[in-house]
């Protein structure tokens, strides 16, 4: 996946019942976290163009001082 800070790792599957829908988990490459995921079309459909990103989740996680 191409960022303004460069590429990072995305690992993804495409389902073609789905209409073509590709989901992608993008993945820290220093820590291996999980820090976000998207959806894209993969093909012209419902409006969409090809590689149109659909919905796109960032996952922010830290530790806490104390356990609640």
């Amino acid at each position: 996946m191409d960022t303004p800070g460069g590429r990072l790792p995305a690992i993804g599957r495409t389902e073609m019942l789905r209409g073509g829908q590709r989901a992608e988990i993008i993945v820290d490459p220093a820590t291996g976290l999980v820090i976000g995921e998207r959806q894209l079309s993969t093909m012209a459909v419902f409006g969409f163009g090809v590689d149109e990103v659909l919905s796109l989740t960032a996952i922010e996680t830290s530790v806490a001082p104390t356990a609640p």
